[in-house]
């Protein structure tokens, strides 16, 4: 899948990669592929630092809608319920509203 492609990337470039939560939720009323992982990356200055992120891809039709939600561990944490609240209420919206 598409998402598939995206964790294999992401996981290629970031160290320490390891997979936290892999399954499905639902998304503006579909079934879509969610993701949670942690890993190192080096800051500006190459020291090490830990993020946590979160994708969800969404396909409708001929396009795919990537929501990616990255941060240092401890803010991820501390925002994960609002990250929650954004899946939760997230809808695509047509040309006429």
């Amino acid at each position: 899948t598409l998402l598939d492609a995206r964790t294999k990337a992401t996981a290629a470039v970031l160290d320490s990669f390891e997979l936290l939560e892999d399954g499905e939720i639902t998304l503006a009323g579909v079934r879509a592929p969610y993701r949670m992982y942690r890993a190192q990356r080096r800051d500006r200055d190459g020291v090490p630092v830990s993020i946590q992120a979160a994708h969800c891809m969404l396909v409708r039709g001929d396009k795919a809608y990537l929501l990616s939600f990255t941060a240092p561990r401890d803010e991820f944490l501390a925002i994960r319920p609002h990250i929650e609240a954004v899946l939760r209420n997230f809808r695509l919206i047509t040309a006429a509203e």
